[in-house]
């Protein structure tokens, strides 16, 4: 009897570290991770639109918000301005709030409650010498990149730690199909807890081979406190200027002890790559004046006003060429006399 407890013991040993070889085998795509590690660039002259809107419901009662943020960048330079609007869903132009920072000073500008909406009321400004603009360039970039990287998946997941960070353990993978196409589907789990309150726990990501490697759908449970969420993630992707983005995320979200408890949420974003007047990004834009020593850049001539100027000039050479052949021609050829009858 001791003997048969002994083998079957042993057996479940070799099946527990042949499972735990598999998972530790198992391997992501090469071109994969070496997608992700490169990232997504973004387009110069950079405007982004972002509106976002938050279902809540607690036990069958329901409440919604709705945001929205613009970015204004200016690659390469990554000055920036986010103009919040939040609560009603007006119109962005109409933002209630205005941050901005460039390479002389960085301000927050609010719009003042009266009928006029064209006054702004200057309620942060600091001076940036060179060294802190470095800084704060760096961390507009990297923020800016952070929000707009296509390679990380809501909920803190980062593509390329699933194949770098000790923290996930790639368990397989599998090829499925939805809609007619076929996806990499990763399973994962983290095997290490943190202390903290919130982890993930488990899940997967279905990624496109054929779509730079991204991940349009994923599933993953979350341990919140005493609870334990379930989210279902689905993101669609644009290409603008040849760099793909994101065009729209959709998170949905229910409590595995209280299926009543569901949280969604749906982010739109919105680009242009329209040439950006960079006087947006000073207080004189907006009615204030400017610290002294403070260059403006000026607003750049549109092309198509050089192509008028280009072609009223050479309408006024051609012009004034037919004036001076037609003088020319009397003076070396002059009119011969009516023939006599």
């Amino acid at each position: 009897m001791t003997e048969s407890r002994s083998l079957v013991v042993m057996f479940l040993l070799v099946c527990s570290c042949s499972l735990g070889a598999g998972a530790s085998l198992a391997k992501l795509p090469d071109a994969a991770i070496s997608t992700w590690t490169r990232g997504n660039e973004l387009p110069n002259n950079l405007s982004v639109s972002v509106v976002s809107k938050t279902t809540v419901v607690i036990k069958g009662n329901s409440s919604n918000s709705l945001s929205a943020d613009k970015y204004l960048i200016c690659a390469p330079n990554y000055l920036v301005a986010f103009l919040d609007e939040a609560g009603d869903g007006k119109a962005l132009s109409l933002a209630s709030e205005i941050m901005s920072r460039t390479e002389y000073y960085s301000f927050r500008i609010e719009r003042q409650s009266v009928p006029d909406k064209s006054q702004y009321l200057l309620s942060e400004f600091g001076a940036t010498p060179d060294h802190t603009y470095k800084k704060i360039r760096s961390n507009v970039k990297s923020h800016i990149l952070g929000k707009l990287n296509i390679y990380v998946v809501t909920g803190g997941i980062a593509l390329s730690d699933l194949a770098t960070s000790p923290k996930y353990q790639i368990l397989g993978t599998d090829t499925i199909q939805r809609d007619g196409n076929s996806f990499l589907r990763v399973n994962f789990r983290c095997p290490e807890q943190p202390k903290d309150d919130m982890y993930i726990v488990s899940g997967y990501c279905d990624l496109d081979e054929h779509s730079s490697w991204t991940c349009p759908h994923a599933k993953f449970t979350r341990n919140e406190g005493p609870k334990s969420v379930e989210y279902t993630l689905n993101t669609s992707y644009v290409t603008v200027a040849g760099c793909k983005l994101i065009q729209r995320r959709e998170v949905y979200g229910v409590d595995k002890g209280d299926v009543r408890n569901t949280i969604s949420w749906v982010t739109d974003y919105e680009y242009s790559t329209d040439k950006i007047d960079e006087a947006q990004f000073f207080l004189s834009y907006y009615g204030l004046p400017e610290p002294e020593g403070v260059s403006i850049p000026r607003k750049a001539t549109s092309i198509y006003l050089w192509l008028l100027l280009a072609a009223a000039i050479l309408a006024v050479l051609a012009a004034a060429f037919r004036t001076i052949q037609r003088r020319w021609t009397r003076v070396t050829n002059p009119i011969a006399p009516p023939p006599t009858r």
